[in-house]
């Protein structure tokens, strides 16, 4: 089972990185497929909790909390990662963007179509593999549920306003920016793993 994280954690990376050098496209694109992604990934946490509160019965209160401000988290990310882009980019259009970004054509057909099943059908292989069959929802206390996310998601809050910060100073050039994406979250996903053996 674990064989099979690291094979996810790689595609994860890999699909930016085709994206960005092989289907150009830009950095919002690949900022669009992460939150994509993360925001699948909150969706289900939620369902995850769902089932460890009908297992425990006691825990609404701390899922109200926790995956509350998990979700208030991811939700600042975003925001900051919005004026990150307009530092790099101030003419960016991202409502324009969005539309490409779904719109974007390179198999004949729009990618949106088939990008977002396929980021949902990831994040159920997740959900299966490291909570239905390990039947964590009898073994894991909704806190610790919600405690790995709003540990990462406080750090990215403060990555993402430290590079605000420095976006003050210095753009650097884009290809910078999406591979420093690429790297940095693809090694903390690296290291979640290796934290959880």
């Amino acid at each position: 089972m674990q064989k099979q994280k690291y094979i996810q954690l790689f595609a994860d990376a890999l699909i930016p990185v085709l994206g960005f050098f092989f289907w150009h496209w830009n950095s919002y694109f690949i900022v669009l497929f992460y939150f994509i992604d993360a925001i699948s990934g909150m969706v289900f946490s939620h369902i995850e909790a769902y089932k460890i509160e009908a297992v425990q019965k006691n825990s609404q209160k701390t899922w109200v909390i926790f995956g509350g401000l998990s979700t208030i988290l991811l939700l600042i990310s975003v925001l900051v990662t919005h004026l990150i882009m307009l530092k790099i980019n101030p003419s960016i259009q991202f409502k324009q963007e969005l539309i490409a970004f779904w719109q974007y054509e390179d198999m004949g057909f729009a990618q949106g179509y088939l990008l977002i099943p396929l980021i949902l059908f990831a994040g159920y292989q997740r959900y299966k593999m490291e909570f239905l069959l390990p039947k964590m929802a009898e073994r894991i206390p909704m806190k610790i549920h919600w405690k790995k996310q709003v540990s990462a998601y406080s750090v990215l809050v403060g990555v993402l306003l430290l590079t605000y910060l420095l976006t003050q100073f210095v753009v650097f050039t884009e290809t910078v920016y999406v591979l420093a994406l690429i790297i940095g979250l693809s090694g903390a996903g690296f290291l979640r793993l290796k934290l959880v053996n």
